[in-house]
């Protein structure tokens, strides 16, 4: 059984003159639900083998508060440059070459490719993927490897509204 937590970074500042899209900021509201997901997820008792994000700053700044109010170990979390340009084909093969020995992991990333990637591992549509929403979805597999379009199934949602 494997299992994978999508999850958008939180809300960011407006791109202001001087700054990219790369450097944007949390806002206020941004740092509040991301510190509440990581207590939700705490209070589920959820557990990441790995927790991987994109290197823009605010997957990062969300990814440290999720690290934060869960009591999670640094050695767990890992930038993984490609998820900031992602698309769903991207994020399907990052998935199938994870090591074995990671049964749930969480990827901290940026829209539409969260949405388009949990659209074709479950094959469900419609779904509205905000800041901060997390998506849990398991795969009734041994490896990461064999996991395949419409395998995934949808256990939970946090923060989907």
């Amino acid at each position: 059984m494997k299992q994978v937590y999508l999850i958008r970074h939180a809300k960011a500042e407006k791109v202001f003159s001087g700054f990219s899209d790369f450097e944007r900021t949390l806002s206020q509201k941004g740092i509040f639900d991301a510190t509440r997901l990581g207590g939700a997820l705490k209070q589920k008792k959820v557990h990441f083998d790995k927790l991987y994000f994109s290197p823009a700053l605010r997957t990062t700044q969300t990814a440290e508060l999720l690290q934060e109010q869960m009591s999670l170990s640094t050695g767990i979390m890992e930038e993984v440059p490609m998820i900031y340009n992602s698309s769903a084909a991207s994020l399907y093969r990052f998935l199938c070459q994870l090591n074995d020995q990671e049964n749930v992991v969480g990827i901290v990333g940026h829209n539409p490719a969260l949405t388009h990637f949990l659209e074709f591992i479950t094959c469900e549509e419609g779904i509205h993927f905000p800041t901060s929403g997390c998506v849990q979805v398991q795969f009734d597999v041994s490896g990461w490897e064999e996991i395949m379009q419409g395998l995934g199934e949808i256990k939970s949602m946090e923060g989907m509204g």
